[in-house]
């Protein structure tokens, strides 16, 4: 199954399947997630994740998300 990214923001919510992102950059703070080429998605390490942590979180989106860019 492909594994998907939940997210919430204040009153909005939506889910994207790792599949759809062409590249990941982890920095320092956080992560940069590329939907496309030009476009992202900033995730701060300070991020609530559900589940797991911030480790377990950047492990699973650099197995799971085929560089393309």
């Amino acid at each position: 199954t492909d594994s998907s990214l939940w997210f919430e923001d204040g009153e909005s919510t939506g889910t994207s399947p790792l599949s759809s992102f062409v590249d990941f950059k982890i920095c320092k703070t956080g992560l940069l997630l590329y939907p496309q080429k030009n476009i992202f998605h900033w995730i701060p390490d300070s991020a609530v994740f559900v589940g797991g942590t911030w480790q377990q979180f950047t492990d699973l989106i650099s197995s799971e998300i085929t560089r393309k860019i």
